[in-house]
């Protein structure tokens, strides 16, 4: 059974000192080169680590996947805890309603519809022996567009899509065939 290796990472920047939120991004690249990313004005590196997850799900639906990830969190939350989670009314262990849960939720209705193989593995960030290169690939990737929303933030410059794609194709063409506009009807088009 052939498996696709794709690698996703998120990425966060602070908008202005002190804001605990800020520009995000999310990407992931595969071994045969192709690659994806897109951002958001406002959210955490939490959240950016588990749409790029949820954006591999949704973009190979039909495919076995080995997923690497350099985030505990947004592995962790996929192959545990989400599903103690969903029996609980997305609600952890002292009754608070999870963080993202939106995405949470997302990713659980994804990884419940899977009929294909998916395993996941944990790589080390920010690897400088570049033991893995598509996770670098991924990171490199998330942070150029969190740093291009940031930038843009700053200097009060409109923006008209955050998406990028290694075929050249353009946010619509992508995304109206993959994302439910639960999570990303408040993006750019």
């Amino acid at each position: 059974m052939t498996s696709i290796l794709v690698a996703c990472d998120g990425s966060s920047r602070r908008n202005a000192e002190g804001n605990v939120g800020g520009a995000i991004a999310w990407a992931w690249a595969r071994e045969d080169e192709h690659w994806y990313a897109n951002g958001d004005i406002s959210g955490t590196n939490q959240k950016a680590e588990l749409l790029a997850l949820m954006t591999v799900l949704l973009m190979h639906p039909n495919e076995n996947l080995t997923i690497q990830s350099d985030s505990k969190y947004a592995l962790n939350t996929t192959e545990k805890w989400m599903w103690g989670w969903s029996k609980k009314g997305w609600r952890k262990g002292d009754g608070e309603i999870i963080v993202n849960k939106e995405v949470v939720q997302q990713i659980h209705a994804l990884m419940v519809a899977r009929t294909k193989k998916t395993d996941f593995q944990w790589v080390k960030g920010h690897d400088m022996t570049m033991a893995n290169p598509l996770n670098h690939k991924a990171d490199e990737l998330a942070t150029t567009v969190s740093d291009r929303i940031r930038t843009a933030i700053l200097n009060n410059e409109a923006i008209e899509s955050f998406y990028i794609d290694s075929k050249g194709r353009s946010f619509n063409e992508v995304e109206s065939k993959h994302v439910t506009p639960l999570l990303f009807n408040n993006l750019p088009k």
